[in-house]
């Protein structure tokens, strides 16, 4: 089964589940006409009925939403743009998380529509709502056990927003020991289009998803960076040196910067081994577990210091 199937599966079992025993998110009995009804009056002759027919679907809220996924991909082009206004007003409208998660759900499944108009419709309604769907999806890693850090104006890798260039930024997920989402819970991180980095936290190859998963994840996000790291963290982002790797940035209250590292200083050893980028910093790292004491060579203008660190934890 590919994950369009799927994901019409979890569309229909989520409207099982939610579907109240009265219209979604109206007050009224027994609706008249049905849904079925209603979808087939979004290709009617007269604009009125419509008209008529794409707002009793609107109405109907999350019952509606598994048949009107299947009558876009069966549908005309009319039905199928009622069906993307349908959604999308579900989507952006509605008070009720069943009846966004629904909605959202059907976008994702219809934008990988094999038929193009319908899934570039789909798609630009999720892309138009980025930050609400960033907003909802981060809130999902969160609640699973993944940490979200931000950039904030003062990082290098900052990128001001024009409407608010104080706003957060996005900057990575770590997903560690204390990620309960599983290879399920990645669904969330699919959301994120403009993730760029995701840090996979465990000993070796191992960690909290699999290597199957995080290859899934990669093809569908192929701009985000996924590395797997140790369990140790030291909080630093470092660049080429002739000397070694010089740190360009430094996480505030993290491991490097509880020990004295300042912005500039290059690492020549670490642990006893040379270091000659970042890629062997990685490495190396992978040896050690949260806690370690470690010896730093770092070189400082032109003295030559010694840092001790205690490895911090990713979180």
């Amino acid at each position: 089964m590919n994950r369009r199937s799927l994901l019409l599966s979890a569309i229909f079992l989520f409207a099982i589940a939610t579907a109240p025993p009265v219209s979604a998110d109206g007050d009224g009995g027994n609706s008249a006409p049905s849904i079925a009804n209603l979808i087939a009056d979004l290709d009617s002759d007269e604009y009125a009925a419509r008209k008529k027919a794409t707002r009793a679907l609107i109405d109907f809220g999350s019952k509606a939403v598994f048949p009107l996924t299947t009558a876009a991909e069966d549908g005309s082009l009319e039905v199928r743009i009622r069906v993307i206004r349908i959604l999308r007003e579900l989507y952006t409208g509605s008070q009720k998380d069943t009846t966004i998660d629904a909605a959202e759900l059907a976008l994702e499944t219809l934008a990988e529509s094999d038929k193009r108009p319908l899934s570039a419709r789909a798609d630009r309604v999720l892309n138009t709502n980025y930050d609400r769907r960033e907003e909802r999806a981060i809130a999902q890693i969160q609640r699973l056990g993944g940490t979200v850090n931000y950039w904030g104006p003062k990082d290098p890798l900052f990128i001001p927003n024009v409407n608010d260039p104080n706003k957060k930024q996005t900057g990575y997920i770590v997903l560690g020991s204390g990620w309960k989402g599983g290879d399920g819970g990645l669904k969330y991180v699919r959301r994120l289009s403009r993730l760029e980095y995701l840090y996979l936290s465990g000993k070796g190859e191992t960690g909290p998803i699999s290597k199957e998963a995080a290859q899934s994840l990669q093809a569908a996000l192929p701009n985000l960076k996924i590395e797997r790291r140790g369990p140790a963290y030291l909080g630093i982002g470092g660049g080429p040196h002739l000397r070694g790797l010089q740190v360009v940035r430094l996480k505030e209250g993290a491991a490097a910067a509880e020990a004295g590292f300042h912005i500039g200083d290059v690492i020549t050893a670490f642990g006893g081994k040379k270091i000659p980028d970042f890629d062997a910093l990685i490495t190396h790292i992978k040896n050690f577990s949260p806690g370690d004491k470690v010896k730093f060579e770092v070189l400082r203008g032109a003295e030559m210091l010694t840092l001790d660190v205690v490895m911090g934890e990713w979180e």
